[in-house]
């Protein structure tokens, strides 16, 4: 049977109608026999990793991987030394929206209109400043007795220590790995609402202390009255 630009044959009562919304390439290949697809004897034995050289916050070690074809290869990868165990979330990526009075302009903004928030920091790894969302590592261990803190915990801490803000967490994702060719790291989505209307967003702590997030992006900045490292634009 044809689809897209592959040719290949169902094996009998697996053939199916794609699903809407599906690439058709993308759909055929999620139809396909696993094996076919490469998943059926690839494997790795996390727990036979070797340490290769470890600072206070990584991790490098070598793993010995059993490819599709049965051949065994080597893999590098970067491990967090504050990860809880293999498989659980390092950190989180905070998707803040402010919720502003459409009856009134904020004080801090030019629009009514809800705006995402974005932080701009120094980055060592890259040499320069980025752009990104607010984002932090999950307190894994509280102290003695005590449980590490949720993903919407950490989220809203994130955000009140980086940007000043006050918001509740209202969903998150599952853990979504970051550069899975070089490490395990992942990271959950956590999506936070902050209520201007309420007082103590009014002026946050960590509001007018920075200079503009981007200077790429002084005109957006002045535009929408940002005065900080925080860069809000309005959302669609």
């Amino acid at each position: 049977m044809e689809r897209g630009s592959s040719t290949f044959e169902f094996p009998a009562g697996q053939e199916s109608t794609p699903s809407p919304g599906l690439p058709v390439l993308l759909t055929s290949c999620l139809q396909m026999p696993k094996r076919e697809r490469g998943e059926a004897t690839a494997q790795c034995d996390l727990s036979k990793a070797k340490e290769a050289g470890q600072t206070k916050w990584l991790k490098l070690e070598t793993l010995k991987y059993t490819d599709e074809t049965g051949v065994e290869r080597g893999w590098d990868r970067c491990v967090r030394t504050t990860k809880a165990k293999e498989g659980a979330a390092d950190g989180v990526l905070v998707i803040a929206t402010l919720k502003n009075d459409p009856s009134s302009a904020s004080s801090m903004s030019l629009s009514c209109s809800d705006q995402i928030v974005l932080v701009k920091q120094f980055r060592p790894a890259t040499g320069s400043y980025t752009l990104e969302f607010p984002a932090g590592l999950i307190d894994a261990v509280g102290g003695v007795g005590v449980a590490g803190e949720t993903e919407e915990g950490a989220a809203v801490r994130e955000l009140k220590e980086e940007c000043g803000f006050a918001g509740i967490a209202t969903g998150k994702s599952v853990p979504l790995t970051v550069s899975p060719g070089m490490s395990n790291e992942s990271d959950v989505a956590v999506i936070v609402e902050v209520d201007m209307a309420l007082p103590e967003n009014k002026n946050p702590v960590n509001f007018a202390i920075c200079p503009p997030a981007c200077s790429t992006l002084s005109s957006i900045d002045e535009a929408n009255g940002a005065r900080s490292r925080s860069l809000t634009m309005g959302s669609s």
